[in-house]
This record gives structure tokens, C-alpha cells and sequence, in this order.
């Protein structure tokens, strides 16, 4: 994903990362990963990736202006939707 993404509009990728220390992470365009709270890139300057299987529950306060992008699955609910 990292190497599509526009460099003059994404600095970096946000994700959940379910690993040792469970949280938002980031990776920046030279392929370093961060947890979020110590990055020096912030979630306004990255993509954020949201992925169901990983980070259902967890919040992240995104600016108003961002887009979102919804995949939709034939088993999708709407609970898993909603959430």
C-alpha cells in the first residue's frame, strides 16, 4: 500500500498493530514503524488504515475533512458495519 500512495499528500500509513504493543502504529515512506504516540508523523499526515479483524473497538479522532473509503464483504452485518 505504502508505494501507491501520493508522497505529497501521505507522509506515512496509521494502522492497529495487534503485535507486542497492541495500538496504532505508524510506518513512514522509508519503511520505519512507530507507535503513533512516539511518531514524529501524526495521523494528519498519513493514510489510516482501519481493519475490522484488528481494530474493532479502537478509536482513533480523525479531522473532519478526512474521506473514508467502506469495503463492503457478501457476509458483511450490520453490526460489523456500524461498528
Amino acid at each position: 500500500l505504502r508505494p501507491r500512495l501520493d508522497p505529497t499528500r501521505f507522509q506515512g500509513v496509521v494502522y492497529f498493530d495487534c503485535g507486542g504493543s497492541a495500538g496504532w502504529s505508524v510506518v513512514d515512506r522509508t519503511g520505519h514503524h512507530a507507535p503513533l504516540g512516539t511518531s514524529p508523523l501524526s495521523e494528519k499526515e498519513c493514510f489510516v488504515f482501519y481493519d475490522e479483524a484488528r481494530c474493532r473497538g479502537a478509536d482513533l479522532k480523525l479531522r473532519r475533512e478526512a474521506v473514508g473509503l467502506l469495503t463492503l464483504g457478501l457476509k458483511m452485518t450490520k453490526d460489523k458495519l456500524m461498528q
